[in-house]
């Protein structure tokens, strides 16, 4: 049948009488599929920076006091809303400084994280989002640690570390193939 062939028709009785059924051939599957790989991979991307988030955040504290910090890391992000209000809306933006240009880039990190966040569960549900965002955050904890960055303690890459990662990708795959799975089953 055209269904086993990976054919769909799309549309409904309304459809039928407007004439508008529409054939889904395997390559719109194909294009959904790279979609929400696209998604995975930007939470992915979310992740790895929000995991520098963290220890720039830690770093500015360290210049400027805890609450000093938090206040300058979230005015990053403010700032960069700021601008895509300016650019995109009604917006106009100040500039921050005092400390290091690089210790404010955890603001930064944190407005992309929260775009990517509300742009993708729609697209792929929470719990991809999240686990992709997780994934990520672990691997860039792994190279922070690995190779000591931001003042960080060194922290050696070890097969257990490997298999933790591993373990959260293999946990992402099952639980992103299952909602694909029941997702095909509603429609």
């Amino acid at each position: 049948s055209d269904l086993e062939q990976g054919l769909f028709l799309e549309g409904g009785e309304a459809g039928a009488e407007e004439g508008s059924f529409r054939l889904l051939a395997e390559k719109d599957t194909v294009e959904l599929a790279m979609e929400k790989i696209f998604y995975l991979g930007m939470m992915i991307a979310a992740g790895l920076l929000f995991g520098l988030q963290s220890p720039i955040n830690a770093q500015l504290s360290r210049s400027v006091g805890v609450l000093e910090g938090s206040f300058l890391s979230f005015l990053g992000g403010t700032l960069v809303l700021g601008l895509a209000m300016l650019v995109f809306g009604k917006g106009h933006v100040g500039g921050v400084f005092g400390v290091p240009a690089w210790q404010l880039v955890g603001g930064l990190l944190g407005a992309t994280v929260v775009f990517n966040t509300i742009l993708c569960v729609p697209h792929i549900g929470v719990l991809p989002t999240l686990m992709a965002m997780i994934l990520g955050n672990l691997i860039m904890g792994c190279i922070i640690d690995h190779f000591g960055w931001f003042g960080i303690p060194v922290t050696l890459f070890t097969w257990r570390r490997f298999l933790g990662v591993l373990l959260v990708l293999l946990g992402l795959l099952i639980a992103f193939r299952s909602e694909e799975r029941r997702v095909g089953k509603e429609c």
